[in-house]
């Protein structure tokens, strides 16, 4: 995953306190930001909301990685820098190209397209990865800093 001062957070991270802490926190500040929207402190409780569900996520991920319930995948891994640079223009593309198209009348269905649209430029940016790779592995390797040209 990631290491900070040559501490692999995955393998130190055992600690059932933690998550339990993390499993009660993010709930509560949801719950707290949902029904305080409108208030001027809101925006704190927001953001703290947010960092506390980023803590939460890689929290459960390294519980289910040490516990052996999860396994990391080659590919994904691989791809997930390229779908993170390659993101951001196709999914506003796509947002505003499926909006323009469904004219969506509903609170559910602009919801089911707000969900949807990531969930695309995924798919699209691990295709475009793995035809890259295919067929031109080394422009790829290159792309995603997987290898540096020495010899220029």
């Amino acid at each position: 995953m990631f290491n900070l001062k040559n501490k692999h957070y995955i393998i130190c991270s055992n600690s059932y306190i933690e998550l339990t802490l993390v499993m009660l926190l993010y709930p509560v500040l949801a719950l707290i930001d949902l029904f305080t929207k409108g208030a001027e402190w809101n925006t704190y409780v927001h953001h703290a909301g947010i960092l506390a569900g980023i803590i939460f996520i890689t929290s459960l991920s390294a519980y289910f990685l040490n516990t052996g319930y999860l396994h990391t995948n080659k590919f994904l891994l691989r791809a997930s820098f390229f779908v993170f640079a390659f993101h951001s223009l196709p999914l506003f593309l796509i947002q505003k190209c499926s909006f323009k198209l469904f004219q969506p009348q509903s609170d559910t269905f602009v919801l089911l397209l707000y969900l949807l649209c990531p969930v695309v430029t995924i798919i699209i940016g691990l295709l475009l990865y793995f035809s890259l790779m295919k067929y031109l592995p080394r422009f790829t390797d290159v792309i995603t800093g997987r290898k540096v040209i020495r010899n220029i």
